[in-house]
């Protein structure tokens, strides 16, 4: 499948976005005040985070110094 091409930085900031709606909507989902289209929000938005993951870990292949995956998703230990 031909994929569009979107710049790294973009490519970045939409992975980033992406974890916080997951966390937030985690959050939300846990607290119990969810209704039934939250947990397909959740899927199509897991989808779209493993999606995106399999772009940025193509452009890994290619790009030097790339932010870990982890760091952007914020599940990187603290300093």
């Amino acid at each position: 499948m031909l994929m569009p091409q979107i710049s790294i930085s973009t490519l970045q900031y939409a992975i980033s976005a992406l974890a916080a709606g997951i966390k937030e909507l985690q959050e939300l989902i846990d607290s119990g005040d969810t209704g039934p289209e939250d947990f397909q929000r959740m899927e199509d938005l897991e989808r779209a985070a493993s999606e995106l993951e399999e772009q940025y870990d193509e452009a890994a292949k290619t790009v030097l110094n790339l932010t870990p995956y982890n760091e952007l998703v914020g599940d990187c230990p603290r300093s």
